[in-house]
């Protein structure tokens, strides 16, 4: 019972045969009892192969509801990890910002240690310290800024600011290039983690005028 984990429907009848077996005075009470406990023993590899199963199909239905859950956040355009819309939604967004004769800023923010942490810590960590960059991000661009998840550890925001391109790159680089470090619980510790952010700004515009096409 201790060994396989079988439950009292099957430990009770093995229980009485034990007993039955001391009191036995014939060998048909012994071809009755040792039938009986074929018939237990078989209960009892039923009882093992289910509870070896049980969990394999609950692991299985989970990872599949997990699956489910993360297709229907990539139908809905949204990053399951960090709930940013994806870069589908991003290059519409640009497109739609964009006016003639008028120019808008996007920039690329890209986690250089996000591989190495995935292989020392696990992917729930790496997924932890884009969630960290969202965050930390969130809290210094300005309140018109709009994020995106990109492919790979990276994020990429469209600007809301008209300032000239040289002042829009000097405001992310105030806060971009000092020492960034979070604290992380991985696997019931603390872990002091430094995010390194390697940043990009680039001019988005359109032509003053789009030549026609025939």
């Amino acid at each position: 019972a201790d060994i396989g984990g079988v439950g009292e429907r099957v430990l009770a009848p093995l229980q009485k045969i034990g007993d039955g077996l001391e009191r036995a005075a014939a060998v048909e009470d012994a071809s009755t009892l040792k039938a009986r406990l074929q018939e237990c023993l078989g209960d009892i590899q039923e009882d093992a192969k289910r509870q070896k199963t049980e969990p394999d199909q609950r692991v299985e239905a989970l990872r599949r509801d997990v699956s489910h859950k993360q297709a229907a956040s990539r139908n809905l355009g949204l990053d399951p990890v960090t709930e940013l819309p994806w870069e589908t939604a991003a290059q519409t967004q640009f497109l739609s910002a964009l006016r003639p004769g008028e120019q808008k800023h996007v920039a690329v923010f890209v986690l250089g240690s996000a591989q190495r942490i995935n292989l020392r810590f696990g992917r729930a960590a790496g997924d932890e310290v884009i969630r960290a960059l969202k965050q930390y991000l969130a809290g210094r661009l300005e309140s018109g800024d709009r994020m995106f998840r990109w492919p790979g550890p990276a994020i990429v925001a469209l600007l809301a600011s008209t300032e000239p391109f040289d002042r829009v790159r000097a405001r992310l680089k105030r806060f971009l290039e000092k020492p960034i470090e979070r604290t992380f619980d991985i696997n019931g510790r603390s872990v002091l983690i430094p995010l390194s952010i390697a940043w990009s700004v680039f001019a988005l515009s359109l032509p003053l005028a789009v030549p026609n096409r025939q």
